[in-house]
């Protein structure tokens, strides 16, 4: 049971829950009787007092009951800061400021501050199984020890050092306020390290020295190992820093009044294409983008030697072609010839036998039968050239004819011959028509092909474009 500074008297029961008793102006009796029944399932089974604010004990964590709203909360600040002593069975007052926190077979003294941060000032394990529990009794016993006693018996302890002095407190971290881009976290002191997203970069960090009570000094000096090369002085609970990079830090503080420095570890964590993970997304990337290359670049290679080889057996082709066109050029001029020198021989032969002459009749005839022979194979043989000479020009008829759909297969024989630049004699004797014939049916074609006066007809013709 315990009263507030209001004058409320706070009692629990295990079964029924928390109980508010206020008495009247008389103080004779109960007037008014709250009950919080809801409260049974957090399993508060003690009240106590710490700084005159009623604090509830349930042996999982504390809760203190909120006057303007008239409930009882969970004590979020006390129980981040005492670690597994927010479990305790019982708070037992010592001298100012200091209570005895009761956990198992665990004994702890807290001073607890105005601000309701605790300072862990000794501790004790105590192996008697019989000990503890609840209803503990503490109780100084000279300057140098105390007696803890409970129905079961009693244990004698050596008395902590209550002058506390600079090798036995350091400064509290109380909080770190996280911040940026619109957002904000707050982490508590008893928090063992600190991580946050890149994008809270800010952080104002919260402390205070357990001395401070005690004495007027409040001079501070801290540091983040990481970005101060010294000490920076500063006499507020407060230290801010801007704009901090990804990565780890390990913040320290000290006091004038204390020796030992507070450590508190934090952590930037990076954007997530600067994680490690991504780190390694970037490498299996880049592995795959070589990888990708080098195929792009051996298929193309592949395909630039197969296009090689191709233009390679094209040039070879159209080499070959060529010199084959210059071959039956050659083969029509020579058959050509000889067929002129055949004819004109037949001519001087008929003219032998029409005038009257010494030469046997029998010689003359046999003479002409052999040229009649040899006119007959010319004409096979003429027959054999012209049609490898079609052969051999099929590509260029197509092209000729898909560019000047009104030429006529003579237009395109001729065009084939003076591409091989033979002379009008010489179509003549091809076509078997006149040179006069071969004459009017180039002007004709060069109507067809629409070309002007000053462009010559077999230059023209012979252009690769054709």
């Amino acid at each position: 049971m315990e009263i507030d500074y209001l004058g409320y008297i706070w009692t629990s029961h295990p079964q029924k829950g928390i109980y508010k008793l206020q008495i009247n102006e008389a103080y004779d009796s109960v007037s008014v009787v709250s009950q919080f029944v809801h409260f049974n399932e957090t399993g508060i089974t003690d009240v106590s007092k710490l700084n005159n604010r009623i604090v509830f004990l349930s042996g999982k964590a504390l809760f203190i009951y909120d006057y303007v709203n008239d409930s009882i909360l969970p004590f979020h600040k006390l129980n981040n800061y005492l670690g597994e002593y927010r479990q305790a069975s019982q708070i037992i007052p010592f001298e100012k400021n200091l209570y005895w926190f009761v956990n198992k077979n665990k004994l702890a003294l807290f001073r607890i501050s105005i601000e309701f941060e605790p300072t862990l000032i000794d501790e004790y394990s105590i192996a008697d199984a019989n000990m503890p529990g609840q209803d503990l009794a503490i109780m100084p016993l000279g300057s140098t020890d105390f007696l803890v006693s409970n129905r079961n018996g009693i244990t004698l302890l050596k008395k902590p050092s209550l002058n506390v002095t600079s090798d036995t407190l350091s400064v509290f971290i109380k909080h770190a306020f996280f911040y940026g881009k619109n957002k904000s976290t707050t982490l508590c002191g008893s928090d063992e390290n600190y991580s946050v997203p890149y994008y809270m970069n800010n952080v104002t960090f919260s402390f205070s020295d357990p001395l401070s009570i005690e004495t007027s000094s409040k001079s501070y000096r801290y540091r983040i190992t990481e970005i101060d090369d010294n000490w920076i002085a500063t006499s507020s609970p407060e230290i801010r820093y801007y704009y901090l990079k990804p990565g780890t830090y390990t913040l320290e503080i000290s006091s004038e009044s204390s020796s030992r420095i507070s450590h508190k570890k934090f952590t930037i964590k990076p954007p997530w294409y600067l994680a490690k993970g991504a780190y390694f997304a970037y490498l299996v990337l880049f592995l795959l983008s070589v990888l990708g290359l080098y195929l792009y670049i051996k298929s193309k290679l592949h395909k630039q030697r197969q296009l090689l080889e191709f233009e390679v057996k094209q040039t070879t082709l159209e080499t070959r072609l060529q010199n084959t066109n210059v071959e039956l050029m050659l083969t029509l001029r020579y058959l050509i010839q000889k067929n002129e020198s055949l004819e004109n021989l037949q001519l001087e032969i008929n003219k032998v036998k029409e005038s009257p002459g010494k030469i046997p009749a029998r010689f003359i005839k046999n003479l002409d039968s052999h040229i009649n022979k040899g006119l007959e194979l010319q004409t096979r043989e003429w027959k054999m050239a012209l049609n490898n000479l079609k052969l051999s020009q099929e590509g260029y008829f197509k092209r000729l004819k898909e560019k000047y759909p009104r030429l006529t297969n003579h237009d395109i024989r001729l065009c084939s011959y003076l591409r091989m630049n033979f002379t009008s004699k010489e179509i003549a004797h091809l076509l078997n028509i006149s040179t006069r014939a071969v004459e009017i049916s180039r002007y004709r074609l060069r109507k067809k092909l629409d070309l002007e006066h000053n462009i010559n007809l077999t230059d023209f013709l012979m252009q690769d474009g054709i």
